[in-house]
């Protein structure tokens, strides 16, 4: 990875934890809105009516209100774990490629050429072996 691109990898880390900062700042404003309760009238209510809302109020499941704040952690923490997962798994494919054959022009092999080789390599030994 050249210093440019490094460079402009960190600027866009940079900005995207910038723009996170922002939407939990107003996520925290919606939510304050949000929790506000609004109430009825129950002699509006006729007692059928009335009946009704209570069943279902007992019917349902309560939903757990998930703030924006915690949606975004959770999105963040999702996002770092599937970097680390690709990370691994592409030293995963550079180790599988030191055992392999090389290419003629050194170029790196991509991962479905990878596993093409590979399956081709293991049939060659096995075929050697017998």
């Amino acid at each position: 990875m050249t210093s440019e691109e490094l460079k402009n990898l960190q600027k866009t880390h940079f900005l995207q934890h910038k723009q996170n900062k922002e939407v939990l700042k107003s996520s925290e404003n919606q939510q304050k809105e949000s929790t506000k309760v609004k109430f009825i009238s129950i002699s509006s209510l006729s007692a059928s009516n009335f009946n009704k809302i209570e069943n279902k109020n007992v019917k349902r499941k309560k939903l757990k209100i998930v703030s924006v704040q915690t949606k975004i952690k959770r999105r963040l923490a999702a996002n770092g774990r599937e970097r680390r997962r690709m990370k691994n798994l592409n030293k995963a494919f550079d180790n599988l490629r030191k055992y392999l054959p090389s290419p003629e022009n050194n170029r790196q092999l991509s991962k479905y050429e990878t596993l093409q080789i590979a399956q081709s390599y293991i049939t060659a030994l096995c075929e050697l072996l017998k």
